[in-house]
């Protein structure tokens, strides 16, 4: 009498195969693929609306000069997607206006355009940890986080701490962080630099070429083979 030992066996093995199963799709969906996963964090605390000499040497708000410069950065990034996989999210201090997944430029276009009220602190560690959040829901094999801010964090979370915490939680496939210390001493970020983050210093006058450098020369190259 052989039945209840076939069907034993039958329940040992059904799981297994299953276990299997999930083990090998798991390890297929999570296989990198060649592309970006961008995280743009924009500065809206209150001291962005302060104004600053642009590149016409005229008086503006950060917020008006970022927007404009980030716009540029829309329309390079947008000419990349069109032949790389572009995945990517805009942060804010208030939220996402611009949530994470495949390129929306007409997103990222409305909110720059619509955006007018600066206002409240400055918590850098929280945007730095749901930048690293949003990119984790991504298997392109490059990610990156550019954090345009004017001011020193205040915050709960220190910068630095959050950096310290993606590091140990994503190890090799932690994001390379940029930040650009837009009208504010680059020392103030040391802590950061410390964590591997590289600080770039700008003023109203250098930001849009400052961006279109950092991207044009770091950010929007071809995938590494």
């Amino acid at each position: 009498y052989h039945g209840p030992r076939n069907n034993g066996h039958l329940r040992t093995v059904f799981p297994l195969v299953a276990g299997l199963c999930c083990f090998v799709g798991t390890a297929l969906a999570a296989d990198p693929q060649p592309g970006l996963a961008l995280a743009v964090v924009y500065d809206t605390s209150g001291s962005m609306a302060e104004p600053v000499l642009n590149a016409k040497n005229q008086r503006q708000p950060k917020y008006q000069v970022a927007s404009e410069a980030l716009r540029n950065i829309v329309d390079k990034v947008d000419t990349y997607a069109q032949t790389h996989q572009v995945e990517a999210t805009l942060i804010t201090f208030e939220g996402s206006p611009v949530r994470f997944g495949k390129w929306d430029r007409a997103g990222f276009d409305k909110w720059l355009s619509g955006f007018q009220s600066p206002t409240g602190g400055t918590p850098l560690g929280e945007a730095l940890a749901t930048a690293a959040a949003n990119l984790r829901k991504s298997n392109l094999s490059r990610k990156v986080i550019v954090l345009l801010t004017d001011g020193q964090s205040n915050g709960s979370l220190k910068p630095e701490n959050a950096a310290r915490d993606i590091k140990k939680r994503d190890g090799a496939a932690a994001p390379q962080m940029y930040l650009v210390a837009f009208d504010v001493k680059a020392d103030v970020f040391a802590p950061l630099r410390e964590q591997g983050a590289a600080i770039l210093p700008a003023s109203g006058k250098t930001l849009e070429s400052g961006l279109t450098n950092l991207f044009s020369e770091k950010i929007l190259l071809e995938d590494p083979e």
